[in-house]
């Protein structure tokens, strides 16, 4: 890397592959969203290369949760950000977590319990222990081990890292404060990093901010982290309305096919007695199915969750073909259709 691309870098600059990553939003989304509506004006790189900073991925995490609200991105895209938090802070009942940022505006709030892998943000959050509005530092540590000692049972619900201080391996280090602290959200801080760094600690879950930094910048970050949690925990569906988990299931095999590849293929073109040619209709639907039985099976998972749910998504799609292929086995006996 060149000595402006680091620099360039320190300044806090993703690439649109990382910013999809800590936005949750398909870089085709970011390009049209920016093209179309012009939400967020990233910096170019010498080679026309997106630099986004903080700030555009900020707004664009905040009109993401707008938009899964129900708010058409051409109603909000030009809005400021202070205007966007308060918007998303009313339509989720969360008003303790709005723009000002001010100790005041989070009195409603509740206590967002920290823990801080750090060596001088400790120091400075206890200046002045009124400007920490919602968040209440329960351990801070300068290395991992000694961190996981002082956080005891009750653990956290955010751990802000040193990026410095995660060793030569920060996303397994990371993975393991994470699991042991029991956080919700991860803030990585970092003076310089490369892009590769970075785009493993987005990928890994974690929100990157460019240190050194002020304890009202730490405050709005982890405010803005926390809000947009609860906002996408309050308008998801129930769970109870999911079907059930594939582990619940497990024991139960695959459905297993009553017609190959070659079967359906010429039950697709056969000519039938029956008027609307449900026999070739319902043979084209099983192709379909047998398609993303194959490929929801192949998927790529690279956590458990993306795992479990294509596991849901293969059984579901399997038993589906399986429905399918019954109907079809009662059409053909009534229609006297050999396969």
């Amino acid at each position: 890397m060149s000595t402006g691309e680091e620099q360039e870098q320190g300044r806090g600059k993703y690439r649109i592959g990382t910013v999809a990553q800590l936005t949750g939003l398909t870089a085709d989304t970011i390009r049209m969203w920016e093209r179309r509506y012009a939400t967020v004006s990233p910096l170019r790189s010498e080679g026309g290369t997106r630099l986004y900073g903080d700030e555009e991925v900020t707004r664009l995490q905040l009109m993401r949760a707008l938009t899964e609200t129900g708010d058409p991105i051409g109603a909000i895209a030009k809005l400021p950000t202070p205007t966007l938090r308060d918007r998303l802070a009313r339509l989720a009942d969360l008003s303790g977590y709005g723009a000002t940022g001010a100790p005041a505006s989070t009195a409603s709030a509740a206590v967002i319990r920290v823990a801080i892998l750090d060596t001088t943000l400790p120091e400075q959050m206890r200046v002045n222990p009124a400007d920490l509005g919602p968040l209440e530092m329960v351990a801070s540590a300068a290395d991992v081990s000694t961190l996981g000692e002082r956080i005891g049972r009750d653990g956290a619900d955010v751990l802000v890292a040193n990026l410095a201080l995660l060793g030569p391996q920060p996303v397994e280090v990371l993975q393991r404060c994470r699991e042991f602290c029991g956080v919700r959200f991860v803030l990585v801080l970092y003076d310089w990093a490369t892009r590769r760094q970075l785009a493993r600690l987005a990928s890994a879950g974690a929100r990157l901010l460019r240190g050194p930094i002020h304890v009202a910048a730490l405050r709005q970050t982890i405010s803005d982290l926390w809000m947009l949690g609860e906002a996408e925990r309050r308008t998801e569906p129930a769970e109870s309305s999911l079907p059930p988990p594939p582990v619940a299931r497990g024991a139960l095999p695959i459905p297993a096919r009553r017609f190959d590849d070659a079967q359906i293929a010429r039950l697709r073109e056969l000519p039938s007695v029956v008027a609307c040619e449900c026999p070739n209709h319902l043979a084209g639907l099983i192709a379909s199915l047998l398609a993303f039985e194959r490929y929801s099976e192949s998927c790529e998972s690279r956590t458990p969750e993306d795992s479990a749910l294509h596991s849901l998504l293969h059984r579901g799609t399997a038993e589906a073909r399986a429905t399918m292929e019954h109907l079809l086995v009662r059409v053909c006996e009534q229609d006297g259709i050999k396969w």
